[in-house]
C-alpha cells in the first residue's frame, strides 16, 4: 500500500481488548449460522461496555426456524465466548453469568438482499473468477486473421 502526500493510520490491539472479545462473540454467532446453514448471510457486530454486551445484525437463511434457533441460543453463545476467553465474574472484567446480554437480531432487509442477491449466482461485489487455464501461447505461427 503506497500513502503519497496523505495520512496512513492502522490500530493494533492485543489479545484482552474489548474488541478482540466482541470480534470473537461475532464470529461464534457466525460459526453458529454457518453450522446450521452454509448459505446463510451473516452481518453480526458485537459491543462491549460495563457488563453489557449487544449483539445485534442482520441475517438471513434458508429456513425461519435456523433464524430463531441461532437467536435462541445468542446468549449462551455470548457466556461461553466470555468465559472461553477468562472471564469469570466482574473481578475479571465481565461477568458472563450476571451481565446484561441484548441480542438485536433482525432479518436481512430488502434493500441489502437486493444488492448481494444476483441471478448470476454471484453474490455481492465478488470478483470475476480467474480462468483455470491458462491459455496456449502460439509460437512462431503468424496470424491466419
Amino acid at each position: 500500500m503506497s500513502v503519497c502526500n496523505g495520512l496512513f493510520s492502522s490500530e493494533s490491539v492485543s489479545e484482552g481488548h474489548p474488541d478482540k472479545l466482541a470480534d470473537r462473540i461475532s464470529d461464534a454467532v457466525l460459526d453458529e449460522f454457518l453450522r446450521h446453514d452454509p448459505s446463510a448471510r451473516v452481518a453480526c457486530e458485537t459491543l462491549l461496555a460495563d457488563q453489557c454486551v449487544v449483539v445485534a445484525g442482520e441475517f438471513k437463511t434458508r429456513s425461519p426456524e435456523t433464524f430463531r434457533a441461532v437467536r435462541e441460543r445468542a446468549v449462551t453463545i455470548v457466556s461461553d465466548v466470555l468465559r472461553d476467553a477468562g472471564y469469570r465474574d466482574s473481578t475479571t472484567g465481565i461477568d458472563p453469568e450476571r451481565c446484561e446480554i441484548q441480542v438485536r437480531f433482525n432479518g436481512q432487509s430488502a434493500d441489502i438482499n437486493q444488492g448481494v442477491d444476483r441471478v448470476t449466482a454471484m453474490i455481492g461485489a465478488r470478483a470475476p473468477v480467474a480462468r483455470l487455464r491458462p491459455r496456449r501461447r502460439r509460437t512462431g505461427r503468424p496470424s491466419s486473421r
